[in-house]
């Protein structure tokens, strides 16, 4: 569990989602669409996901519909990084964020709460995603962060973040 930032209506790339529903690709990868005059923003050309495009619809609402697209994220890309769907309101690739600077607040399964940097080891970023990889078990190729949020691998980490 852990903050997401509000949809304000304004083509942020944490809370307007790219939309690639056509893509065939098992991690969907937006990582060249931001705006370059703008990077924490989609350039116009880029179509968002149409949930996120009514603000009664965005990241951040409706959190009892529970749609990943307007509650949910999974640690594949570090906080903070670009949102992109597969498809409107589920598959995609949802990260924590917060419109704190440098990172995210995330809830522990023990309770605690941690403040994630943006800077989070977040391993090989062009990696397939697990699930459709050699199955169940399968250690997560996203790093520390990967580790975090992966619960069939059984991974432990060992260092402090």
């Amino acid at each position: 569990m852990g903050e997401i930032a509000t949809y304000l209506g304004d083509r942020d790339i944490r809370t307007s989602a790219a939309n690639r529903a056509n893509s065939h690709i098992a991690v969907v990868n937006c990582d060249n669409d931001p705006d370059p005059a703008r990077p924490q923003f989609w350039e116009a050309s880029v179509p968002v996901d149409v949930a996120s495009t009514r603000s009664a619809e965005g990241r951040g609402y409706q959190w009892a519909v529970a749609n990943m697209m307007q509650t949910g994220f999974v640690t594949v890309k570090p906080p903070n990084s670009l949102t992109c769907a597969g498809n409107a309101r589920q598959a995609g690739v949802y990260g924590a964020s917060s419109y704190h600077q440098g990172g995210a607040h995330v809830l522990m399964g023990d309770g605690a709460v941690k403040f994630i940097t943006d800077s989070i080891e977040a391993g090989n970023q062009q990696a397939p995603n697990v699930r459709t990889s050699s199955g169940p078990g399968v250690k997560s190729p996203y790093g520390l962060w990967g580790a975090l949020g992966t619960r069939a691998a059984r991974e432990v980490i060992s260092e402090e973040f």
